[in-house]
């Protein structure tokens, strides 16, 4: 009776754990039987749409000049050779008053006191020298075709190097050219998929998505050679600077649903 009664025991626990394992793997084939409606769904609606960007270009003079110049003095002593580019700024700051710049539209950029050193071939070395001084003030207008001038008063009250002249966009007109150049890109988008639905035979619909890609330009930089001779001042000083058109950039990926 033992042995028979284990048997028993033994084919009821195999049967159950069939079941088991049936049970289980028939909810496994439910939940994976759902997942393809949900990519199908998506694709389709996917289909129902088309996907086009726009960009637009937009020129523009500048507004606005930044003139970069410094004042670069040499002693053997670090007080002299700020002394001396103090009494420079004084009178560089003073001509530019004069010329019509106002005092808030200058401002230093840059200070710096390093030592000289230079090589000496006999001993093979690096000899300390003295001290040199470089003060790089920026000067901001929106005369723009008056920057010549401004490097002239700079020039002829001391100031001995021109670094950069940067022609750049104010705020305000910065966001209104890159509204002009975003409005152009939204049409040119709107054209492009009226041509794709036309091309497809199929109706343009309402707009599903739309973003905006940064805009962006750059400003025109005129740089100039650091050389302190008075014959490249002289031409640097005489040189007619003239304004360059910037180009401001707009982007735009709009999504169209079709039917």
């Amino acid at each position: 009776m033992g042995s028979g009664d284990s048997c028993v025991k033994e084919k009821g626990m195999q049967i159950f754990l069939a079941i088991g394992l049936i049970l289980i793997a028939v909810l496994l084939f439910r939940i994976a039987g759902q997942r393809p409606s949900i990519t199908v769904e998506n694709n389709a609606e996917q289909l129902n749409a088309i996907t086009v960007s726009g960009e637009s270009q937009v020129e523009v003079m500048p507004d606005k000049a930044e003139v970069y110049i410094s004042i670069v003095t040499n002693s053997t002593s670090a007080k002299e050779a700020k002394d001396e580019a103090a009494e420079i700024f004084s009178r560089v700051k003073s001509a530019l008053l004069k010329a019509g710049i106002k005092a808030e539209d200058i401002e230093s950029n840059s200070y710096a006191i390093t030592p000289i050193y230079e090589w000496n071939d006999m001993f093979k070395r690096s000899e300390f020298k003295g001290y040199q001084v470089t003060h790089t003030i920026k000067v901001t207008t929106t005369k723009i075709n008056a920057t010549g001038d401004i490097i002239d008063a700079a020039v002829n009250a001391g100031a001995n190097q021109i670094d950069r002249v940067v022609f750049d966009l104010s705020k305000e007109l910065e966001k209104e050219t890159y509204h002009e150049a975003l409005t152009q890109a939204a049409a040119i988008a709107k054209t492009k998929a009226s041509s794709i639905a036309d091309a497809l035979g199929v109706k343009l619909g309402s707009v599903k998505t739309v973003s905006e890609s940064s805009g962006y330009y750059m400003p025109y930089v005129n740089y100039y050679r650091n050389d302190f001779s008075a014959v490249a001042m002289e031409a640097a000083k005489s040189s007619e600077i003239i304004p360059h058109k910037l180009t401001v950039t707009g982007r735009i990926s709009v999504a169209y649903y079709i039917g």
